[in-house]
């Protein structure tokens, strides 16, 4: 049995809110989306209210980059911001299982788990938007029945990769031939939810699934198809309250109903753009153009006959769980006016159902639903999302608890406990500064320390202490012959810099230069995640990751770059390198990535990873900052100007554009491990660094004049020559 306390309650980070013009909420800075300290007040926030976690969906595309939905961030670089800030609290990651890699994704999610203290789950997607197969090379988006079998197959991959074993799978669509490095975190690993509530999702959520995160806009559709999922989690052999059932709610709050009925009026009915999205989204779900109706006259019953509706074809890039629960809403408020019905299935709700009321009202239909067997807990997408969790932490939370169905203070502080459910593993001790004082100490100050001015100009000067970007530094040390260090923290090193930020002394550091050069470690977090987590809490000190190509595709790798370089304020870059030796063997062939039976695989190499770089470089000028105007006066958000598709072809394809806006401080520093100098002769412009072992200087001098004249060298464990191309060193640490 679980032992949950009560209902279980999350809050979905919808950029700014629901509302078109929430961006222009006063509780907002210009740049906030882009602002660390923007994400670690709301998570503050959700902890005081109690909630269980706090929600971020996710795509594998740019989305439209005129409204502020556009937000793209890297998932994961983003909920780094919040784990400083907070200490119970959960964050609920997505992350598709089509354009990922199995191994690189598992080593993500358990590293961000580790470092929350057990406080991740992964959101499982398979990505519905046809948009994305072409940054990842897919000649179109994979069908849903192929996209949901080898969600499937990634999910028990993942899973089995979390358990400590080493793994020996190989298929049609995966090969994966070795062990995670990843300790366990506080919860063991993290639980997987399952964002779906069609059929054909349903084999995954009852192997595998702790959450299903539904779409139902009728109660009675929603008991049935939480019996079902429990059901299947029983045929599975698991016991039916290790699944909750999660139903998401779009939430527009007045202090009355009329008010907040009239926000609904006032906001949805102005704009004959949105009206339009409205009318062709319904009638491609109905097969029907219901721009022919009046929209005051309820729709024909004809049209929502059950076997019409059930005859109907189903498109590959609409989800089935939200069609069928528009399906069911529309059935059963039939006599509904269309131009309602268009407000509550589409304009509000996007699928989910939605509440207009209250927040003592929201109370009593939260209660309806979990009394009714509807739901074990609740995803509440909110109009204006600073404004309305002050209202649910202020008012709902307290509603709740008058009911009896909500907790008075927090009896868990892992996910899994959230959830009512054990560790799934024997818990390691590993997490994010582990001195509790201390992690108390930075709570109560993390909002105020990460203040800067340039979230709102990004041309203020930096706050005092903090460092310069690392960009300015390379350009200073060739321009004035200088020379500057670096510290690769390597194998216990960086586990220690974990569990006491502190300890570090100021300066430049690199994260996984070991899973590369040197003594191999034996245990290892993803370097991205760790320079995330560390260069927030020590904004006096740099951090560069250090990433190889194999298994990590260059529009993922761009993302994540492009957010952590917002995040850090230009205090990071990228390591590339061709090979790492803890990443598991793959298929023959498709050492760098493997699209599987979709596309050619891309092998590994240094001309690989010369491409890399140049593939990260045209993403992040695809979408220039510029094209952020966000003109409160104006009412302007973004115009797109600017942003355009990359085309890329050559071992990997790549349309773009990128998904982030370039950063605000200067391009990210792109550095490049070399194994054999020779590679260099036709080493990418994107290239600004070479690192090079002290015992390979003979080779690298010998060819130094035939190399690119933009190349700049760091010299790893050793003494550079007196030459100006050669700017600093790097010392490993331990040796």
């Amino acid at each position: 049995m679980t032992d949950r306390d009560g209902i279980f309650l999350a809050y979905n980070l919808r950029t700014y809110g629901n509302l078109p013009d929430a961006w222009l909420s006063p509780r907002l800075r210009r740049f906030s989306l882009y602002d660390p300290a923007y994400w670690a007040e709301f998570a503050q926030l959700a902890e005081a209210g109690l909630l269980d976690a706090v929600f971020t969906g996710d795509g594998s595309q740019i989305t439209d980059p005129t409204t502020a939905v556009a937000d793209g961030l890297d998932r994961f670089t983003a909920w780094t911001a919040a784990i400083e800030a907070t200490e119970h609290v959960g964050f609920l990651l997505t992350a598709s299982t089509t354009y990922n890699d199995p191994f690189r994704l598992a080593e993500r999610l358990l590293s961000l788990d580790v470092l929350s203290g057990g406080r991740l789950a992964w959101n499982v997607v398979t990505s519905h938007s046809g948009a994305a197969a072409a940054n990842f090379g897919l000649p179109a988006h994979p069908p849903r029945d192929t996209r949901y079998a080898r969600a499937e197959e990634f999910v028990g991959i993942v899973t089995d990769l979390w358990s400590g074993v080493t793994v020996d799978h190989v298929s049609d669509q995966f090969t994966v031939r070795g062990r995670l490095a990843v300790p366990p975190s506080r919860q063991g690993r993290p639980p997987i939810v399952r964002a779906s509530t069609s059929d054909a999702g349903r084999s995954l959520a009852g192997r595998f699934a702790n959450g299903v995160f539904a779409a139902d806009l009728t109660r009675a559709g929603a008991v049935e198809h939480r019996a079902a999922f429990r059901g299947d989690a029983v045929g599975f052999g698991r016991p039916a309250d290790h699944l909750n059932y999660l139903s998401g709610l779009r939430l527009v709050l007045g202090s009355t109903q009329a008010e907040a009925e009239a926000k609904v009026a006032d906001v949805y009915s102005q704009s004959e753009r949105q009206t339009g999205e409205q009318v062709a989204w319904l009638s491609s779900l109905i097969a029907f153009d219901v721009s022919t109706l009046d929209p005051q006259e309820p729709l024909p019953v004809e049209l929502l006959s059950a076997q019409r509706l059930a005859e109907l074809p189903a498109s590959e890039t609409v989800s089935l769980g939200f069609r069928a629960s528009v399906h069911g809403f529309l059935r059963e408020h039939a006599g509904l006016p269309l131009a309602q019905l268009l407000v509550r299935s589409r304009f509000v709700g996007a699928g989910h159902s939605t509440f207009v009321g209250t927040p003592e009202q929201l109370a009593d239909r939260l209660e309806d639903w979990y009394e009714a067997g509807a739901a074990d807990g609740f995803v509440l997408a909110p109009d204006l999302t600073l404004e309305t969790l002050q209202v649910l932490v202020d008012e709902l939370v307290p509603a709740l608890q008058r009911k009896g169905l909500y907790k008075r203070e927090y009896t868990s502080d892992t996910f899994a406990g959230h959830l009512g459910l054990p560790p799934f593993r024997d818990p390691g001790d590993l997490r994010f500064d582990v001195d509790p004082a201390r992690r108390a100490a930075a709570r109560a100050t993390v909002v105020a320390r990460r203040a800067d001015p340039r979230a709102e100009d990004p041309s203020a000067p930096a706050p005092d202490g903090v460092a310069a970007s690392l960009s300015a530094t390379v350009s200073a040390a060739g321009s004035a012959h200088g020379r500057w260090s670096a510290v690769a923290l390597n194998g216990e090193a960086v586990r220690d810099a974990v569990a006491d930020p502190d300890r570090l002394p100021t300066g430049t550091y690199l994260l996984g230069l070991d899973r590369v050069l040197g003594p191999e470690p034996v245990t290892a977090l993803d370097p991205t995640t760790v320079a995330a987590v560390l260069g927030l809490r020590r904004p006096d000190s740099t951090f560069l990751p250090v990433v190889a190509v194999e298994r990590e595709h260059p529009w993922n790798l761009a993302r994540t770059v492009a957010s952590l370089e917002h995040w850090l304020r230009g205090r990071t870059g990228i390591v590339l390198a061709s090979h790492d030796r803890l990443t598991a063997a793959g298929r023959a062939g498709a050492g760098a990535w493997d699209p599987g039976p979709f596309a050619d695989p891309t092998p590994a190499g240094a001309a690989t990873t010369g491409e890399v770089a140049g593939i990260l470089r045209a993403l992040w000028d695809s979408y220039p900052n510029s094209a952020l105007v966000v003109d409160r006066e104006r009412g302007v958000y973004a115009t797109g100007e600017g942003i355009a598709p990359i085309d890329h072809v050559g071992a990997y394809r790549v349309a773009g554009p990128g998904a982030v806006a370039s950063s605000f401080h200067g391009r990210p520093v792109v550095a490049q491990v070399v194994v054999d100098p020779e590679d260099l002769l036709h080493a990418s412009d994107a290239v600004d660094l070479a690192l090079v072992e002290a015992a390979r200087l003979p080779s690298l001098l010998a060819l130094l004049d035939r190399l690119p004249a933009h190349l700049r060298f760091l010299v790893v464990d050793g003494e550079p020559p007196a030459d100006d191309r050669f700017v600093g060193t790097v010392t490993q640490v331990p040796q």
